[in-house]
C-alpha cells in the first residue's frame, strides 16, 4: 500500500479527495494563510492545496511570507476561478506548481498528484547535481573552518 500523500488544505469547502486513484490523500485543514503558515511549520506535507475565491485572495497569497517556505517543501496548487494572468506568472515564478480553475474533485487529485510528482523529480535533482555557477562566479570556497 502507498503510504498517504499529506495535503495541507487553505479552503472553506475542501476538495473530497477520498477514494481517488491519485491517492491515498490525507487532509489537514487550514482556515487561513496565517494558520496554515503555522502548520507548515510544525509537520511535512507533501502538498499545499490553496482555494484563492477572489482575485483579492489570489493577491494575498501573492504576498504571502509563508509562500516561499511552502513552495520549497511541498507542491504548492492554486484553484482560481479567474485569475489575473500577471498574477499567475508571478506565483509560478515564485515556484508556485499550478493554478487552476475550478473543478472537480477528480480534477483536482489529478492535479495534486502531478504536481507532488514533478516536485519529487525536483527535489531529487536538486539533491543530485551540483550548483550551477553563472560565469565569473568563484566555484570554491576559501573558507576554512575551525
Amino acid at each position: 500500500m502507498t503510504a498517504p500523500i499529506q495535503i495541507l488544505c487553505i479552503s472553506a469547502q475542501p476538495a473530497d479527495l477520498w477514494g481517488s486513484p491519485y491517492g491515498p490523500f490525507v487532509l489537514h485543514q487550514a482556515a487561513s494563510l496565517d494558520e496554515a503558515a503555522r502548520d507548515l511549520q510544525s509537520r511535512p506535507h507533501d502538498a499545499v492545496l490553496i482555494d484563492a475565491p477572489t482575485p483579492a485572495a489570489l493577491s494575498a497569497l501573492a504576498g504571502w511570507p509563508a509562500l516561499l517556505h511552502a513552495v520549497l517543501d511541498a507542491a504548492v496548487v492554486v484553484v482560481s476561478p479567474e485569475p489575473d494572468v500577471g498574477v499567475v506568472l508571478a506565483l509560478l515564478q515564485s515556484g508556485v506548481q499550478d493554478v487552476l480553475p475550478p473543478t472537480g474533485s477528480a480534477g483536482i487529485a489529478r492535479a495534486l498528484r502531478l504536481a507532488i510528482e514533478r516536485k519529487r523529480i525536483e527535489m531529487g535533482r536538486a539533491r543530485c547535481m551540483p550548483p550551477t555557477w553563472p560565469p565569473g562566479c568563484p566555484t570554491t570556497c576559501n573558507c576554512s573552518s575551525t
